[in-house]
């Protein structure tokens, strides 16, 4: 059984959730800052630690649910002291800070696993044994009124990065914005050495909400939507089968699978997908966004 500690209090119960779900963790303590001012009381039933240097102590792994950068001093010190760490995201870090947690990553040799909203659905790894490169995928998300864009980008991004590979041959970015600097629109196309293609359209215009994620291969009879979480078979002009899971993966569900995987991962010795290594270079894509933005601004 491994002895895991949660830091944050957002997404805490969640996380919590999660962990107490999986028989083959447990949950040693809680620790946050605002502690030491006040414990929340959804949280008092909990074992709550008012020190990180204690909480290290009784800890043999370590989950973040916040994602804030006040809390990289934490993140940091955990991987010194040679704790595996599962991360809600890296969104708010620099890539002096990402580089920097892949140097004592691989100087403590521990697990850094980062949690993804649809990297671990089942039915990708039913698409990948079936699949053949190149591949194109084309994801698709309306947030009706989302003042900031940005975050939603970088989880596309940080999602298709283990999935097509790190090669890339060349990135574009094209923003469209109506009465303000803000952009309405999104428009991210990465060209990967090996053929592959992925094409990331995000707006804030659509009306609701939509997060579709299509993955094609090139004269192939295979689709993989995750809207619906199916795979589907069509041959010729036959209406599609569907050969995959319909399973609906929810938040909940997909971070309870991740963290099994993460106990297997620390467990086996064994890499993530979504590596911190994948991080800095989704990193590295989003600043062409952000160069973009720049160049609208200054116009």
């Amino acid at each position: 059984m491994l002895h895991i500690s949660l830091v944050g209090s957002t997404n805490s119960l969640q996380f919590i959730k999660a962990i107490e779900g999986n028989p083959s963790l447990k949950l040693s303590g809680i620790f946050d800052p605002s502690f030491q001012f006040d414990v929340p009381k959804n949280l008092r039933g909990y074992p709550v630690y008012y020190s990180f240097a204690e909480l290290l102590k009784h800890s043999q792994a370590i989950a973040f649910s916040s994602v804030e950068n006040t809390y990289f001093p934490f993140i940091e010190r955990a991987v010194q002291f040679s704790k595996p760490v599962f991360l809600q995201s890296t969104y708010y870090l620099s890539l002096e800070e990402h580089q920097h947690l892949v140097k004592l990553k691989d100087e403590a040799g521990v697990v850094i696993q980062l949690y993804h909203p649809f990297l671990y659905q089942g039915v990708i790894d039913e698409y990948a044994k079936r699949s053949k490169s190149p591949l194109y995928i084309d994801c698709h998300s309306s947030w009706e009124g989302e003042k900031n864009l940005l975050p939603i980008v970088r989880k596309q991004v940080s999602g298709i990065i283990p999935f097509l590979g790190n090669n890339i041959k060349r990135v574009t970015a094209n923003t469209f914005s109506s009465l303000s600097e803000v952009p309405d629109i999104i428009q991210l196309r990465i060209d990967f050495n090996n053929g592959n293609m992925a094409n990331i359209h995000v707006n804030s215009v659509e009306k609701g909400y939509t997060n579709t994620l299509r993955v094609f291969e090139y004269q192939s009879n295979f689709q993989i939507d995750l809207r619906n979480n199916e795979l589907q078979y069509t041959n010729n002009q036959s209406n599609p089968v569907l050969i995959g899971s319909s399973e609906e993966y929810s938040h909940d569900k997909l971070l309870k699978k991740q963290f099994d995987i993460f106990y297997k991962n620390v467990v086996n010795h064994t890499q993530p997908r979504n590596t911190i290594e994948n991080e800095c270079i989704s990193y590295k894509i989003m600043e062409k966004v952000k160069e973009k933005l720049r160049v609208c601004i200054d116009i």
